[in-house]
């Protein structure tokens, strides 16, 4: 991985989907860093690339869509660019 190259954060605290999620997104040839939680996220993350964010919406603790907000509050995430996609939560509907 060399600074500056585009990547996708995964952020899933189910490890079995985490890890499907990273073999997914890495078999299409695109660079992945996975983390088990929004708080992992917040003090791990690269800040020196283009990222896209694949975010769990029911983490616990800080869950998906504070992590969402506190991005958009720091200026680090447009809210216009934000899409939810909630398989199997029929409660959390898309954000557009």
């Amino acid at each position: 991985m060399k600074t500056g190259d585009p990547i996708v954060f995964v952020v899933e605290d189910d490890s079995s989907m985490r890890e499907a999620l990273t073999d997914l997104i890495t078999s299409v040839g695109l660079l992945v860093e996975p983390f088990k939680s929004a708080r992992e996220f917040l003090e791990h993350r690269r800040r020196d690339a283009p990222a896209c964010l694949v975010l769990d919406v029911r983490l616990p603790g800080l869950s998906g869509l504070d992590l969402q907000r506190e991005l958009v509050s720091y200026g680090s995430a447009n809210s216009d660019h934000i899409h939810y996609r909630p398989w199997g939560y029929p409660d959390v509907g898309p954000s557009h």
